[in-house]
């Protein structure tokens, strides 16, 4: 009997999906002091949340004790049409897999020489 790859991600889905019934993460007395996209952010994850479109990595499991979050950007070079951002949150006792992905990418690019990277090259 052939075993479909899908039937497996949906019996792991659950068990590695955080549904919150609310969501409230920043501090009502330091709004002023938050920047207006991370504010724009928390408006977005509320409104998914009370619509119950909200899934978020279970980030407790196996273990874990804090949260890696890596962000990049693109598009800051003249010829470039787009602006792009991009955001990875991981749980930090697992994020061995990001580090040795970014590393490759970075090698397989040439992304480590100075005249591409400025101080973000540690990852080589």
């Amino acid at each position: 009997m052939k075993v479909d790859p899908n039937d497996e991600l949906v019996a792991l889905a659950p068990r590695v999906t955080w549904k919150p019934t609310g969501v409230s993460l920043l501090k009502e007395e330091l709004l002023d002091q938050y920047s207006p996209l991370v504010r724009m952010i928390e408006i977005h994850l509320a409104e998914k949340s009370a619509e119950k479109k909200l899934l978020l990595p279970e980030l407790r499991k196996d273990g874990n004790e804090s949260v890696a979050i890596f962000s990049d950007y693109g598009g800051e070079h003249a010829s470039s049409r787009y602006r792009t951002y991009s955001f990875l949150v991981c749980a930090w006792n697992h994020s061995y897999y990001a580090f040795d992905s970014m590393r490759e990418l970075r090698n397989e690019s040439d992304c480590n020489s100075s005249s591409k990277v400025g101080q973000s090259g540690a990852l080589s």
